[in-house]
């Protein structure tokens, strides 16, 4: 159980940062090229797991570059996240984390196990091979029930997104609106 509701929380709190805060931070930048290009590095990182013996030495540079690319997508969700944790996500913010792969998601999950309260990371199985991964937070083992905890942090700061984009485009069309008169 205690696995499960680990992998589950963590890839709750993970996944925006490369469906929401990426594709945002990345369509400013440079619109739906640089996103498509920066989401295919990503997905290739996916494919060939850093953390996997097998394919560290291929997928090495791909996931520092993926790392280097998302590092202020993931910092602004964390941030985002922080928020709403409170005092003790804020300082899990901006604690330094260990150079691993995965570096970026494991920054969010440092601040939703201390906002939350609950132990988060560790080792994990990868091609029946124990794979050795830092932890985080300084609570208990989490429960099925803190799935739903998390599901209520994460809602929140993904509508704190929605609300900044939706701000955003209104004040991009309102601008452009006066421009015209």
């Amino acid at each position: 159980e205690v696995g499960i509701t680990k992998a589950s929380i963590e890839k709750l709190f993970s996944t925006p940062i490369y469906g929401i805060a990426a594709t945002s931070v990345f369509f400013v930048i440079g619109g739906a090229l640089l996103v498509l290009l920066v989401r295919m590095l990503k997905q290739l990182d996916l494919v060939w797991p850093a953390v996997a013996t097998d394919f560290k030495v291929f997928s090495g540079p791909v996931n520092r570059l993926v790392s280097m690319l998302l590092y202020l997508p993931a910092w602004l969700w964390s941030l985002s996240l922080a928020i709403y944790g409170g005092p003790r996500a804020f300082k899990a913010l901006i604690r330094p984390i260990e150079a691993q792969p995965w570096r970026n998601m494991q920054r969010a999950n440092q601040v939703a196990a201390e906002a939350l309260g609950i132990e988060l990371g560790g080792p994990l199985r990868m091609n029946a091979e124990r794979i050795l991964l830092i932890k985080f937070g300084h609570g208990p083992l989490p429960k099925a029930r803190d799935i739903n905890t998390a599901s209520r942090l994460c809602k929140r700061a993904t509508f704190t997104w929605i609300g900044l984009l939706a701000f955003f485009l209104l004040a991009w069309t309102g601008l452009r609106y006066l421009n015209t008169l």
